[in-house]
């Protein structure tokens, strides 16, 4: 690898960054474990960035990984030249062993944290827009706040009803011209309410920016847990605790949403209108009961508790990631302020 090609010094460590790349090489069974860990975007060389990133896609298509083989897809890629198969003998020569894989993940994840604090954004400010100059010359800082704050808050409650309760009643209602079925009404309702859901997560999640936010999401789990098992909040202990928690938000939101759809099933289909409305009245009562059930999962461990549980862990695969040791530093800060004196008034 040429270094004379980096023409910016920004923070990086080649040797972990080979290390990284020289351990999935070497034992493919360590790359799940990476990948939850890493980006492409984390490696700073070009070279590596783009082993990662043969090596990521043949891991979702479950490839066979190793020497051999990721020289043969770079190849097959056009990522190939005379130095990828020597570059690649290097890395599983240089790498001492795999069992540290997961230290050398997080030495090229803080690298890559650096580099963006020194990409300040100043760097990259735009020339204002004219709406951006309008609005900053004729409405003051706090009045602009607060229209975004109301005109978000009506936005995300349009988006919700409109995508949880409107679109689904609609397609479902179109079955009543062919199908005169309570019952296929509601599966189908029920269906689509579920597929929004998943589908909505599942994409918010691939983006960079809600990525960092799932990171934090799995810190704040992490520790909590740690928090609940009496153990002293530190970024070791909390490290190595299980990043999906029955009590999640994401576990709600679909206790929320299979329970909405059993309300539905015994709500009329004679006049959308008020079947709608109907369903936005009994949503408190909704929510109210799906709080009850998560707190009982959350105080009791049985079988029927974890299959109540079940979905909403499994689900969190998308919604938490695994996050570095800067974030769970975030995290233990955040929970601390709010711990009571008596950890017997935090229990759920």
């Amino acid at each position: 690898m040429d270094e004379a090609l980096i023409t910016k010094q920004l923070p990086h460590s080649l040797e972990a960054e080979q290390a990284v790349l020289g351990s999935m090489l070497i034992d493919a069974d360590c790359v799940k474990d990476v990948m939850d860990q890493l980006r492409p975007e984390d490696f700073h060389l070009r070279q590596n960035r783009e082993i990662f990133e043969t090596i990521h896609s043949m891991f979702i298509y479950s490839k066979p990984i190793d020497g051999v083989t990721v020289a043969g897809e770079m190849e097959k890629n056009g990522l190939y030249n005379d130095n990828t198969r020597p570059y690649l003998l290097q890395l599983m020569e240089v790498t001492p062993t795999s069992a540290n894989v997961m230290e050398y993940a997080r030495i090229v994840r803080e690298k890559a944290l650096m580099r963006s604090a020194d990409l300040s954004p100043e760097e990259y400010q735009e020339e204002p827009s004219k709406l951006d100059k309008w609005l900053e010359a004729h409405v003051s800082a706090e009045k602009l706040q607060s229209v975004l704050v109301v005109f978000t808050v009506i936005l995300s409650l349009g988006m919700t009803l409109g995508l949880f309760m409107l679109l689904p009643t609609f397609l479902a209602g179109l079955v009543s011209r062919y199908f005169d079925s309570a019952l296929l009404h509601n599966v189908i309702e029920g269906v689509v309410k579920i597929a929004i859901f998943f589908a909505y997560l599942i994409l918010c999640s691939k983006q960079k920016d809600i990525y960092r936010v799932f990171q934090y999401h799995g810190a704040e789990h992490k520790t909590i847990f740690c928090y609940e098992q009496g153990l002293e909040l530190t970024v070791e202990n909390v490290r190595k605790q299980q990043r999906f928690h029955p009590r999640c938000g994401t576990s709600f939101l679909l206790i929320v949403l299979v329970l909405s759809i059993l309300v539905s099933s015994v709500i009329t289909w004679e006049n959308m209108l008020l079947r709608v409305l109907l369903k936005i009245l009994l949503l408190p009562i909704t929510v109210g009961i799906s709080y009850e059930i998560i707190k009982f999962a959350g105080r009791h461990d049985n079988w029927l508790t974890r299959i109540i549980s079940a979905p909403g862990l499994w689900f969190q695969n998308f919604t938490t990631q695994e996050p570095d040791d800067s974030m769970i530093e975030i995290a233990i800060a955040a929970v601390k302020p709010v711990l009571p004196e008596n950890p017997e008034d935090a229990r759920f």
